[in-house]
C-alpha cells in the first residue's frame, strides 16, 4: 500500500499488479523458480519505486529485507529440484546459470536506461549470489558424503534388506539422491537432506550371481541453494555371492553326513513337502492357509474368510503316501539359470528324501533322455541327483519362448465350438483343432514325454510328478503332460517355475 501512495502516478499499478501476483503465487505456488523470479522482481521494483521518493540509497535500503525471502526461497528449490544426468564432477545447476544471466541482462538494461537504483539493487542482488556460490564451491565437495563400507555375505537370488551409515562431508548442507544402476537394488529415502549430522540409508537387493563385488551406487547432489551440483559414484556396499549350487551341495554333505539307515515310513508326515511343493490335492483334511492363485474356489474356508478380512483356503492331502518322479530339464540359458535349477534340484531331492518319499529320476536336455531310475530313498537319491547336477550345461541361446496355451482352455473352448456346426464357430473350431492337434503331436514325441514315460514304466504306482525347467524348450511338452497328467489323477507340480 505505500509503494501504490507513494511511487509516481504512471507507476502506481505496478504496486497492485505485484500483489495481485503474490497471492495467486500463494494460492497455486506454481514452481519454485517462479516464485525466486517473483521475488527478484520485487527486490527490484520496491527499490525503483521508493527510490523517486526516499532517494536512491534509501530506496535500496527499504528492498534489502526482500534478500532474506529470496534465500529462502532459492533453499525451498534446492529440496525439490530434479536431478539429470551430467558428467561426473561438480558444475553450475540449469537454476544458478539462469538467475547469473538474469542479472547480467539487468545490468544492461539498467545502463541502457541510465538507472541508478537499479545499478545499485542489481549490484547487491549480484554480490549476494556471488558470496552463496563462493562458499558452495568451497564447502561443498565433489563427493559430499562420508561413509564406511558394508560387508555383505548372501546366498544368490536370496532378498536381502540392510541399513547403511552416511555422513555429511559438507559445512553448507544440501540434498542428495542416490541410485543403482541395477534393477536388483534400491535406494530409500529419497532424496535426502543433509547438513552435518549422519543419517541411514535403506538397501533392498536380491543378489544376482552376475552381480560385482561392489555394488556401486550414482550419487547425484546440489548444495542448500541450489547453486552449485555434483555428480559422483560411491561403492559403499561390498558384496559376496554364494552360488546357490555351492549352497545345495553343502546342504546336501550336511544331509548325508547325518543320515542313518533311515527309518521313516513312506511319507508318514506331509508337513515338509506340502509347504514346498503345495500338494493340495486329496481327500483328507489337513488344515488351513490364506488363499494364493491357483487354489480351488471350491476349498474357500468362508468362515474364516470373513473373521480374518482375508480368502482363507482349506486343504486336503491323499490318506496314504505316493511315489515321486522328479523331472528335470538340465537346459539353463545362462548362469544364473543354471545355478537357480541346481539349487532346486538339490533342495528338492532333500525334502523328498527328509520325507522318506520313494522318488525316481528323470532328466533330459533338449535332444535325448539323460538319465531314468526307478524309485530311490534317502541318500540313495541324493547322490544321484549330485551326480544329475553335472549334467547341467549352459547353451548361451538368446531365443526366448513364449508361453504355451492353457491346455484346459483350449480343450474347453474347443468342445463347447464343436456343438455349433456352421458359420464363424465352426471356423474357429477347425482353427482350435488343428492348433490341439499340433500341440499333442509335439508334446507326445518331445523328449520330455520320452522321459516321462520311460521312467513311468519303471514303476507300477500312481506317482506325484515334479518338475523343475527353465521352461524353454520343453514349455508345450509340460503343459500338455499337466493337463494329461491332471486328468489321470497324477498332479503335476512345478517347483519356482522360470520364465
Amino acid at each position: 500500500m505505500g509503494a501504490v501512495l507513494l511511487s509516481p502516478l504512471s507507476f502506481s499499478f505496478v504496486p497492485a499488479m505485484l500483489l495481485i501476483w503474490y497471492l495467486i503465487e500463494w494460492r497455486w505456488h506454481y514452481s519454485a523458480f517462479t516464485a525466486i523470479l517473483t521475488q527478484l522482481f520485487t527486490f527490484f521494483a520496491i527499490g525503483v519505486l521508493y527510490s523517486s521518493v526516499v532517494g536512491t540509497w534509501a530506496g535500496l535500503a527499504v528492498s534489502l529485507p526482500v534478500l532474506p525471502i529470496l534465500d529462502k526461497e532459492l533453499q525451498n528449490n534446492s529440496k525439490i529440484v530434479t536431478f539429470k544426468e551430467s558428467k561426473q564432477g561438480r558444475g553450475f545447476t540449469h537454476i544458478s546459470l539462469a538467475i547469473l544471466t538474469l542479472v547480467l541482462s539487468i545490468f544492461a538494461v539498467a545502463a541502457f536506461a541510465g538507472s541508478t537504483v537499479l545499478i545499485a539493487s542489481n549490484t547487491a542482488v549480484t554480490l549476494y549470489l556471488a558470496f552463496i556460490i563462493v562458499y558452495s564451491w568451497r564447502h561443498f565437495p565433489a563427493v559430499p558424503v562420508k561413509y564406511k563400507q558394508t560387508f555383505l555375505r548372501s546366498v544368490a537370488g536370496k532378498s536381502e534388506r540392510l541399513q547403511i551409515c552416511f555422513e555429511s562431508a559438507s559445512s553448507s548442507g544440501g540434498s542428495l539422491r542416490l541410485r543403482s544402476p541395477f534393477e536388483w537394488a534400491r535406494v530409500s529415502p529419497l532424496p535426502m537432506f543433509f547438513r552435518d549430522h549422519k543419517w541411514i540409508i535403506n538397501i533392498s537387493l536380491t543378489s544376482q550371481l552376475s552381480g560385482p563385488a561392489l555394488v556401486p551406487f550414482e550419487g547425484s547432489a546440489v548444495d542448500r541453494w541450489g547453486m552449485i551440483k555434483c555428480r559422483f559414484t560411491i561403492q559403499p556396499l561390498s558384496l559376496l555371492v554364494i552360488p546357490r549350487a555351492k549352497y545345495a551341495d553343502w546342504l546336501a554333505r550336511q544331509y548325508l553326513a547325518g543320515t542313518g539307515t533311515g527309518t521313516i515310513s513312506a511319507i508318514s508326515n506331509l508337513r515338509g513337502v506340502k509347504s514346498l511343493f503345495g500338494m493340495r490335492s486329496g481327500v483328507e483334511y489337513y488344515g488351513s492357509q490364506t488363499y494364493q492363485a491357483g487354489d480351488s474356489l471350491k476349498n474357500i474356508d468362508w468362515k474364516h474368510s470373513v473373521k480374518f478380512n482375508e480368502l482363507i483356503s482349506k486343504e486336503f492331502v491323499e490318506p496314504h503316501g505316493r511315489p515321486a518322479i522328479l523331472l528335470a530339464n538340465v537346459v539353463a540359458r545362462d548362469a544364473n539359470e543354471a545355478d537357480k535349477l541346481a539349487s532346486d534340484f538339490m533342495i528338492a531331492a532333500i525334502s523328498l528324501a527328509h520325507e522318506g518319499i520313494p522318488t525316481s529320476l528323470a532328466a533330459y536336455d533338449e535332444k535325448n533322455v539323460l538319465l531314468t531310475t526307478r524309485p530311490l530313498k534317502d541318500t540313495q537319491l541324493v547322490v544321484q541327483v549330485m551326480q544329475l547336477i553335472r549334467l547341467i550345461r549352459i547353451t548361451g541361446n538368446p531365443q526366448r519362448y513364449l508361453n504355451p496355451p492353457d491346455m484346459r482352455r483350449l480343450r474347453s473352448n474347443l468342445t463347447r465350438l464343436r456343438k455349433i456346426s456352421k458359420g464363424p464357430s465352426a471356423v474357429l473350431a477347425e482353427i482350435l483343432g488343428i492348433e490341439y492337434d499340433g500341440l499333442c503331436n509335439n508334446a507326445k514325441f518331445h523328449v520330455c514325454s520320452l522321459a516321462l514315460a520311460e521312467t513311468k514304466s519303471k514303476t507300477n504306482e500312481r506317482c506325484t510328478v515334479v518338475s523343475i525347467s527353465g521352461r524353454n524348450h520343453d514349455a508345450e511338452a509340460l503343459e500338455f503332460n499337466s493337463y494329461i497328467l491332471e486328468k489321470s489323477g497324477e498332479p503335476i507340480v512345478e517347483i519356482n517355475r522360470t520364465s
